[in-house]
């Protein structure tokens, strides 16, 4: 057994990459290295007033919970055009 595990201590994959960063021990990975989708890139490709889901309890900055509350349509325009009834 001892042997297998320092066999495997030594089977790091250096052939392997992704968008070109050598796989050894510990890669740092941005959100565009593996095509992630962020809340820069929501904001640009998402109309305004589409609901989505979202995987934390807190939905990233200058979103809002979609969840019947009201906002402030002076505050939100692009929203209020998509639900002019201020009312999520």
């Amino acid at each position: 057994m001892t042997e297998t595990v320092e066999l495997a201590k030594e089977a790091i994959p250096y052939h392997r990459k992704i968008n070109g960063k050598t796989l050894t021990q510990d890669v740092q990975l941005t959100a565009t290295d593996v095509n992630a989708v962020t809340p820069q890139i929501l904001r640009l490709e998402v109309p305004v007033g589409v609901p989505l889901p979202w995987p934390t309890d807190r939905p990233p900055t200058g979103w809002l919970l979609c969840n019947g509350d009201r906002f402030n349509a002076t505050q939100y325009p692009l929203l209020a055009s998509a639900y002019p009834s201020g009312q999520l």
